[in-house]
């Protein structure tokens, strides 16, 4: 965990700008020679990377338990405990793009004092942190981000995550961004601005403790792909959609697979027209009784298995003008494997 980067000018005092982070050593860890690798300065350096983005430098100041660390190479913990890791950076981040990648042994962060106006993308930020259950986003301000793809995926051990006061307004893609937060219980993106996104696929993919989901408030008229937004959301009792524009979505495919827990859901607002694909749209819904699809136009879309497994739901339980949904429901319950 080094730091790397040339000398640049301060357009802010350096203390304002920090990451805290809090890491869990255990006594396992340090048979196995635990270190944390400094994903801050290392995974990405200056110029272009391998994709040919420019991310420029991520140049900071390192304090472990307060101390000033000065090294460029990984950091082995001689002794187990807590240990608090401030990162400070010399000049706002462009892209903060797996900047905790991976990192296992987190706990929680906060980000509160990070700078973040001029950053365009977040993809992967915290990516596969599985012991970390707790984030500080409190006044994060991410106004020139596009991209957050992944961002929080694989937080196996996130509960709650608030949004409520980020500053967001260029997002494009925001695809897999809690997927496989398998502890999320409640999350808060009450002014979570959507109006630039074309890709929310896998937004809650593998979310199963997720009970009551509304995104009522989302912007989706530019949305392209709602596949698998919440695929195995087993836990999902009450979802509501009912503003969403999907006027311009082409992809629907398992986008409630395995949502077992879900006795109702009203589509009555859709609009299908241009999608292509509905493949396994309901599939594995065990627990689905009733089902609004009145305005569902299927003239383009390949609904193969879009009932599959749906156990509990009676051909009187769909609401909807087109016989075609009615016949493939009907396939779907009367055989046990299903032409793609």
């Amino acid at each position: 965990m080094g730091c790397a980067g040339s000398t640049g000018t301060n357009e802010k005092n350096s203390s304002e700008n920090y990451i805290i982070a809090e890491f869990k050593i255990t006594e396992e860890d340090l048979e196995e020679e635990q270190v944390i690798y400094n994903s801050v300065n290392n995974v990405v350096h200056e110029g272009e990377d391998e994709e040919g983005v420019d991310r420029g430098v991520r140049e900071c100041e390192i304090k472990i338990n307060g101390e000033v660390i000065p090294f460029c190479q990984d950091y082995k913990f001689s002794v187990a405990g807590l240990y608090k890791i401030q990162y400070t950076f010399k000049t706002p981040l462009i892209d903060a793009s797996a900047l905790f990648f991976y990192c296992q042994r987190l706990k929680r962060a906060d980000l509160s004092h990070f700078q973040g106006q001029k950053l365009t993308l977040v993809r992967d930020m915290f990516n596969g942190c599985e012991l970390m259950e707790s984030i500080n986003l409190s006044n994060l301000d991410l106004q020139n981000v596009t991209d957050m793809r992944g961002m929080f995926g694989s937080c196996a051990s996130l509960k709650s995550v608030d949004f409520s006061n980020v500053k967001v307004k260029k997002l494009e893609n925001i695809s897999s961004l809690f997927a496989n937060c398998s502890s999320l219980q409640s999350i808060n993106l009450t002014n979570f601005n959507t109006d630039n996104v074309y890709d929310m696929s896998f937004l809650f993919s593998l979310c199963p403790n997720l009970k009551n989901i509304d995104l009522s408030y989302f912007n989706t008229k530019n949305v392209i792909n709602m596949s698998n937004m919440f695929h195995e959301c087993t836990g999902l009792e009450n979802i509501n959609l009912s503003n969403f524009n999907t006027a311009n979505v082409t992809n629907m495919e398992y986008m409630f697979d395995f949502c077992s827990s879900l006795k109702e859901i009203d589509l009555s607002n859709f609009n299908t027209q241009k999608v292509e694909n509905m493949e396994q749209m309901f599939g594995n819904c065990e627990g689905l009784i009733k089902v609004n699809l009145s305005s569902f136009n299927i003239s383009k879309a390949n609904i193969g298995g879009m009932f599959y497994q749906c156990i509990k739901l009676e051909k009187e339980g769909i609401i909807t003008k087109d016989n075609k949904i009615l016949v493939q429901f009907e396939k779907d319950t009367k055989e046990d494997d299903y032409d793609e």
